[in-house]
C-alpha cells in the first residue's frame, strides 16, 4: 500500500507470494485488487515473463535478421 500511495503502479505475482493459511492468501490478493485495483494489480509469473519477452515475429517481419 505504500508504494501505491507513492505513485508506484503495483503487480504482485499471485504464484510468487504465499501465506501459511491459503485463505489469508487469497483474501489478501483480493484486497489488492479490490475497488478496481485501488492497490494494484496481480498477475503470474508466466504473464509478466511473456511480457517482459521481446516478440521476435514482429522484428523478423520488419526485415532485421538475427
Amino acid at each position: 500500500r505504500e508504494a501505491n500511495d507513492r505513485g508506484y503502479r503495483c503487480v504482485v505475482l499471485a504464484d510468487g507470494c504465499a501465506s501459511y493459511f491459503p485463505e489469508f492468501h487469497e483474501m489478501g490478493l483480493k484486497m489488492i485488487k479490490a475497488q478496481g485495483g485501488i492497490f494494484g494489480w496481480v498477475s503470474d509469473s508466466a504473464a509478466v515473463l511473456k511480457a517482459m519477452t521481446p516478440d521476435n515475429s514482429i522484428t523478423l517481419a520488419a526485415g532485421a535478421s538475427r
